[in-house]
């Protein structure tokens, strides 16, 4: 991930996220344009992923998830503010740790996800 300072606190955690290519030439190339990746950190504004394609800082994505231990499904927009390459050893692949900033994040989803960080696990 970038070395620039968060907002918000992010946790370790890995979940299923599926992207689907929105406003920008299609940086995640094939048909459908959805793709599913692995999230490596969540936080309240934002979250990172690996991919095996490389995004660009300013691209508009869909992604489509639902946080470990939870029911509600989320669908939100999301801005790359980071992809940057690294070894996946284990694969002995070039991967790319993307970071993305949600968009547009309605209060009541920065409340949910803020009880969520904390452990408070309010039903909505």
């Amino acid at each position: 991930m970038s070395h620039q300072k968060r907002k918000y606190l992010r946790k370790n955690v890995e979940f299923p996220l599926l992207v689907r290519a929105w406003a920008s030439a299609n940086p995640l190339a094939g048909d459908p344009y959805e793709h599913t990746f692995l999230v490596r950190d969540f936080g309240v504004g934002g979250l990172g992923f690996d991919s095996p394609v490389q995004l660009f800082p300013d691209d508009l994505i869909k992604i489509e998830f639902t946080l470990p231990g939870e029911q509600r499904r989320m669908v939100l927009d999301a801005r790359v503010r980071a992809c940057n390459p690294f070894l996946d050893r284990i694969r002995g692949i070039k991967v790319f740790r993307v970071g993305v900033k949600f968009v547009n994040l309605a209060e009541e989803t920065q409340i949910y996800f803020t009880n969520y960080m904390s452990g408070t696990f309010l039903l909505y």
